[in-house]
């Protein structure tokens, strides 16, 4: 019997508070070290997961993994369909150029990576502590990450298929990643989903999973580690050979604007809702910087915002929008005019009041003969507070 060595996590790794003990424990035989264990688990009511109280420390763990026996079968239909899903749902986020670098973490089988990087044309890396694993991974083409003699590699996309919730803590972890990520770079995992608590939706605790997530947990995990999620989905491949319930998959991306105000606080919602007066103060500053006339696009929710805002005599007597049933009409008595009539001769800049399509808008208004210098975003005044 091998001496095994236990850690003792009693606060929940992702927001530091005490996590609620719960009530039973689960006894496991492992093999690799010819003992039995016994786990106890706690759960979080903040971040609304569970995760293990004494999980094997990482030595113990590493002796665990590198001698655990693996059947590695050949993929069933099922699990290639699974993949598949996998890839397409990843890909989505990820950049799009030449030479393109996939890292994966703990992939075990070479599937994931053969159907990335067909996709893709992207090059493959792997990191697997399992020895027979990485032999098999690096027989399939792909390149050992620790084998790379160059500088060190930053990746496109870092995929964790069924890993993130054998991780002891989750949000250095996934702070790690994020620092061999390339620009604009995506981190996609795949775990068990305990978002809704069903035995006909999840498997069962298992030895080697330390942490249950949630949909909620995640969300909150990744503002702690400085990432947004900027997608997630829950779903289920029955009869998938590695999980046949419902799993949730995630996509991180760097947050380089991270706020340390929580949205559990009053500041933070605070904050929040002073940006858009903020704006409008912005934006009534540089329409009452005389002599300057200065024009709107855009004769919707951000204008009639900026309305409430301003004074009558400091807002531009010309306001264009393309929706046919505003042209024509008087917006707090504005004339609201066809953009086609536009004539840059009449203004020094034109302020576009329009968010999600304004790059469209300021080509149209450069085809109008507008000049670039003469075109001001709303977008680029809110992102300067």
């Amino acid at each position: 019997m091998k001496k095994i060595n236990y850690l003792n996590i009693k606060d929940c790794p992702i927001c530091g508070e005490h996590g609620k003990q719960l009530e039973h424990t689960l006894w496991f035989y492992l093999e690799p070290l010819k003992s039995t264990v016994e786990q106890r688990y706690r759960y979080c009511p903040n971040c609304k997961w569970g995760y293990c109280e004494n999980p094997l420390n990482e030595e113990s763990m590493n002796q665990y993994y590198a001698e655990l026996y693996r059947y590695l079968r050949d993929t069933l239909a099922v699990d290639r369909m699974h993949i598949a899903n996998q890839v397409e749902f990843a890909i989505r986020y990820m950049p799009s150029h030449n030479g393109l670098k996939v890292l994966e973490i703990g992939p075990c089988q070479p599937h994931f990576l053969d159907a990335v990087t067909m996709g893709t044309k992207a090059q493959g890396y792997f990191e697997e502590m399992n020895l027979m694993a990485a032999a098999r991974l690096e027989a399939s083409g792909y390149i050992p990450a620790n084998k790379v003699d160059d500088m060190p590699q930053q990746y496109d996309l870092i995929a964790m298929c069924h890993v993130f919730e054998h991780v002891i803590n989750p949000v250095i972890f996934l702070r790690n990643l994020g620092k061999r990520l390339a620009p604009n770079g995506v981190i996609f995992t795949e775990v068990p989903d305990f978002t809704r608590l069903d035995w006909l939706a999840q498997d069962d605790f298992q030895f080697e999973h330390v942490n249950y997530f949630s949909t909620q947990s995640l969300i909150r995990l990744a503002q702690r580690a400085g990432f947004d999620l900027v997608a997630c989905e829950s779903t289920r491949t029955k009869n998938y050979t590695t999980c046949g319930n419902q799993v949730l998959r995630t996509v991180f991306r760097a947050n380089e604007r991270t706020s340390t105000k929580s949205v559990e606080t009053t500041e933070g919602w605070n904050s929040l809702l002073a940006r858009p007066i903020e704006t409008m103060h912005s934006v009534r500053k540089l329409l009452s910087k005389g002599p300057e006339k200065i024009a709107l696009y855009g004769a919707g929710t951000r204008t009639t915002e900026l309305m409430a805002y301003c004074d009558m005599g400091e807002l531009p007597k010309m306001l264009y929008d393309i929706d046919p049933q505003k042209v024509g009409q008087t917006l707090c008595g504005i004339q609201v005019r066809d953009p086609i009539t536009i004539n840059p001769d009449e203004f020094d800049r034109i302020l576009i009041m329009v968010l999600g399509r304004e790059n469209e808008v300021a080509e149209f208004l450069k085809g109008q003969g507008v000049a670039a210098e003469q075109i001001i975003f709303l977008s680029s005044i809110i992102l300067s507070k």
